[in-house]
């Protein structure tokens, strides 16, 4: 019993001794992680700008209490920031350890203030895009980049110097873009005026063009009333298309002369009168509205003008026809004025809604009675900025009319 009651004793004693060592392994551990002091490192500046250590003792011993008040998460290592600056927490301070020195502290952001500019030239008519490297602030580039032309991508990279990065805190930066070939610049546009008489003004004409469109300026057909008016056109290249020189918009500056007077004219012949027009067939159930008209002998249409038998389409298509007289031949406008041009310019609607086409019913085309004069607002003729009359007669629109006269020569520029 004594050797038994010894054994137990002894057992229970080595017992107790261990639990006072893992205890007093526990209660040492809790001491060092909760202490009432860390070793926080200080910095001055801006990060990625001007950041650096801060000088004299650093880091230094701050109570928990103060720096939990500057938006600390208690998280050692890590980062807070105080009323001025930022600093980091190094470690708790534990007795017996010796003090952290500066160079434990993580180094300051680097500034991001290196950059690489590739320098762009914009293509021409004959020479496509051209990109090179440009400026390189607080880096360089990896090598001696050649030119690149287009059509191509080019690829150049740099580096930042040392203490510095790029904006995104990188210290590698690739540029890299595709470059576009040499412009289509195959667009054209053809403005003209006509030759003034003593009975007929001259009058500024729209010619052809190639991907390009008259979009502003004097109305196509305006008369001259001066010595000389002085009208300007301007025209859009399609996009995709641009005009000699690499550009897509164009405004070019004409002439046009009023009515001649003085001696020349007192024995020329006043024009012989002439008329035109076009008329409209109503729309059906699977075909909209068609334009029909016929060129009248002493005329000619312009080759802007839409072509005869157009049919309009969905909401409606645009349609416009230019009329021009012969030499000595002429319309007469509402006031009884000789002019050279009549134009005729509306919508044509696209095929009928109406109710029973929803059955698969084709509609009659309408007809009038021969000798019936009607009324048609919809096609009137553009005349000087008057508009003439539109009628019907026996189921023919015509213009109640405008037109020019005299030696008709067409000066022309290109656009």
């Amino acid at each position: 019993k004594i050797k038994r009651s010894l054994w137990v004793g002894g057992f229970a004693a080595i017992a107790c001794l261990v639990m006072v060592v893992v205890v007093g392994t526990v209660m040492s551990t809790a001491h060092a992680g909760d202490p009432d002091k860390v070793y926080v490192c200080k910095y001055v500046g801006t990060p990625h700008v001007d950041e650096r250590l801060q000088t004299g003792q650093n880091p230094i011993e701050v109570s928990v209490n103060a720096i939990q008040q500057n938006e600390w998460n208690g998280q050692v290592p890590g980062w807070f920031s105080d009323a001025h600056d930022r600093s980091y927490v190094l470690g708790y301070v534990v007795k017996g350890q010796p003090e952290p020195s500066v160079s434990e502290c993580p180094a300051p952001e680097s500034p991001r203030d290196a950059s690489l500019t590739v320098s762009l030239i914009p293509a021409t008519c004959t020479t496509g895009e051209k990109a090179m490297p440009g400026d390189a602030v607080n880096a360089k580039w990896d090598k001696n980049y050649k030119t690149v032309i287009g059509p191509a991508t080019y690829s150049f990279s740099g580096t930042a110097d040392a203490g510095h990065l790029f904006s995104d805190g990188t210290s590698v930066q690739t540029k890299s873009e595709t470059l576009s070939g040499p412009l289509h610049c195959d667009a054209t546009a053809l403005l003209m005026a006509s030759t003034p008489t003593c009975f007929v003004p001259g009058f500024l004409e729209y010619g052809a063009t190639t991907h390009a469109t008259f979009t502003s300026g004097t109305a196509d057909g305006t008369a001259g009333i001066a010595y000389p008016s002085h009208y300007s056109v301007t025209a859009t290249a399609d996009t995709g298309h641009y005009f000699a020189g690499g550009v897509s918009t164009l405004t070019v500056h004409q002439d046009v002369y009023g009515i001649l007077s003085g001696e020349q004219c007192e024995e020329q012949q006043p024009p012989v009168v002439v008329t035109a027009g076009v008329s409209i067939t109503p729309a059906t159930c699977t075909v909209g509205q068609v334009l029909n008209y016929t060129i009248p002998q002493h005329t000619t249409v312009t080759i802007t003008s839409t072509a005869n038998g157009t049919a309009g389409a969905g909401a409606g298509t645009a349609y416009k026809v230019t009329f021009v007289a012969d030499n000595g031949y002429a319309f007469k406008n509402s006031q009884n004025q000789f002019v050279g041009e009549m134009v005729f310019s509306d919508t044509l609607a696209g095929p009928s809604t109406a109710p029973n086409c929803e059955t698969g019913t084709v509609l009659g085309s309408a007809t009038t009675t021969p000798g019936q004069t009607t009324t048609a607002p919809a096609v009137l003729p553009e005349t000087d900025g008057e508009a003439g009359t539109a009628v019907i007669f026996g189921g023919s629109l015509l213009g109640v009319i405008a037109a020019a006269v005299g030696i008709r020569r067409l000066t022309s520029r290109g656009l």
